[in-house]
């Protein structure tokens, strides 16, 4: 409206101003000049006004406005279709209001509908005869576009796709809703959604469970991540193989140890939570868990290029990696050394009571410290090299002979920066991607490392797009043809 305003103010201030002066007789000019002037006023008013719809169109044209229905696209006649979430998620009081809403729903909008149905849905659905019949089943989960699909298909049964409408009745969490739509919806089908909550404020939870000490030691150490009112304290009890402990916690507290030493390596049990106020949605006050002690596993890391600042060593990242595993205890499985060559004074390197060899950027390698790496793999150790800035094929000519390294190599590298295209989500090393929370490999950037053509005997088990492999592997043994330093790749 602003601007609106700038063709009037050119309009006024570029107005012709006359002068008068004193010449002879004008009167037939005088007479034109009226004429001229009355019709040029009307252009000059006429030419304004179109140039202030101009800019008020421009503005409607990015504000784009919307012009609002309050009466609903729901016309009414069809189906009518009351749906009841039954699933774990609802509580007693949840159940209720659920109940009430559905019988409000039904005695206002079921009068002028041609046929009425009434069904709860969970892991199955249910067609019910009456409000009295609804029933949640404890722990059952839901899976929300199937049930949209089985309510389009009930009410596509029941009448013409053009009319008829859905009331979704439930707590819609986020885990079970769907990522996409579930179907083509037809326009002339109503969908209406009841959301329901529970009160989170009075309820008491075990999120989750996490074991402390992930390999063995002289007690396990199990710990639990509680939720619980604010002036609320609380009872937590585990049980596992034979074993219980109960403790009492004050108000404000949210995690609680248990240290005891179990009879065997693999442990069951649950650990549960109870407070003095009725819990309205006690299916999470109960978490089973099960856990496996084992051996931390040594991993010799041997640097090839250690660099200046200890973050820009070749083996940096895969040591963090490592000792991240139990980031949020500060413990981890894993037992990572940095070493700086195979070769001691006295000899080669003891590789006895070693688990994993990892060879970052390892320039070079006689064929005595092969055979070493040899042996270590046949006697079940596992084996990494990841390639440095100066690698050429020349260099690892022992260990092609010996069998562990690719021998169809060369040193050409780009710089063009690819994406992970596909992975071999079955393989022990990037199984745990497989799942979603487990990190999304295809995020990651890459630039096009050495170019190593996979064999019989060598499997590319990710590349990039463009093919390229990015990860070979062999029995115990992984090729990561491209160096892990911060100036290569967002891996780490």
């Amino acid at each position: 409206m602003v601007l609106a305003a700038v063709p009037l103010w050119l309009h006024l201030s570029r107005r012709r101003k006359f002068r008068k002066l004193e010449t002879g007789t004008l009167r037939f000019l005088q007479e034109a000049r009226r004429r001229r002037r009355k019709r040029a006023r009307w252009e000059e008013w006429l030419l304004m006004l179109l140039r202030i719809a101009a800019t008020l169109l421009l503005a409607l044209l990015f504000a784009r406005p919307t012009l609002l229905r309050d009466e609903p696209i729901d016309k009414g006649g069809g189906a009518l279709l009351v749906m009841l979430d039954a699933s774990g998620s609802m509580t007693e009081a949840m159940g209720e209001d659920a109940a009430r809403i559905a019988e409000k729903t039904l005695r206002r909008q079921g009068r002028d509908r041609d046929s009425v149905t009434l069904a709860q849905f969970s892991d199955r659905i249910e067609i019910i005869e009456s409000i009295e019949d609804y029933s949640p089943r404890a722990g059952a989960p839901t899976r929300f576009d199937r049930v949209m699909d089985w309510a389009l298909d009930r009410l596509l049964q029941e009448g013409a796709p053009d009319s008829g409408k859905l009331v979704l009745i439930g707590h819609f969490a986020a885990a079970s809703l769907p990522d996409h739509p579930p179907r083509l919806w037809p326009a002339g089908i109503g969908v209406e959604l009841v959301p329901l909550e529970p009160n989170k404020d009075r309820n008491s939870a075990v999120i989750g469970i996490d074991l402390r000490t992930p390999y063995r030691t002289d007690a396990m150490e199990i710990e639990a991540r509680l939720h619980l009112p604010a002036d609320a304290g609380a009872v937590v009890r585990l049980e596992s193989e034979g074993y219980v402990e109960e403790k009492e916690l004050p108000a404000g507290t949210n995690r609680v140890l248990f240290r005891f030493r179990p009879p065997k390596e693999n442990v069951h049990g649950w650990v549960g939570v109870t407070t003095e106020e009725k819990d309205e949605w006690p299916i999470d006050d109960r978490r089973p868990f099960a856990f496996r002690w084992t051996e931390r596993q040594r991993v010799l890391l041997v640097d090839g290029d250690p660099g200046g600042p200890p973050f820009e060593g070749e083996a940096y990242f895969i040591k963090k990696a490592l000792e991240a595993s139990g980031a949020e205890h500060g413990l981890s499985p894993f037992a990572p050394e940095i070493v700086y060559g195979l070769q001691t004074r006295t000899g080669l390197t003891d590789l006895g009571g070693t688990d994993a060899v990892a060879l970052c950027g390892v320039e070079d390698l006689t064929p005595a410290e092969a055979g070493l790496l040899s042996d270590f793999v046949e006697r079940g150790g596992g084996l990494l090299v990841v390639l440095g800035d100066g690698w050429a094929p020349r260099l690892y000519s022992s260990l092609i002979e010996a069998g562990l390294f690719p021998p169809r190599a060369s040193e050409e590298t780009g710089e063009t920066l690819r994406r992970i295209s596909r992975w071999n989500e079955t393989h022990p090393a990037l199984s745990p991607f497989a799942d979603p929370e487990g990190g999304d490999l295809t995020s990651l950037p890459w630039r096009e490392g050495y170019a190593i053509e996979p064999d019989e005997n060598w499997k590319a088990i990710a590349s990039l797009d463009g093919d390229r492999p990015i990860l070979l592997a062999k029995e115990r043994i992984l090729v990561c043809p491209h160096p892990l330093t911060r100036a290569w790749s967002d891996l780490p």
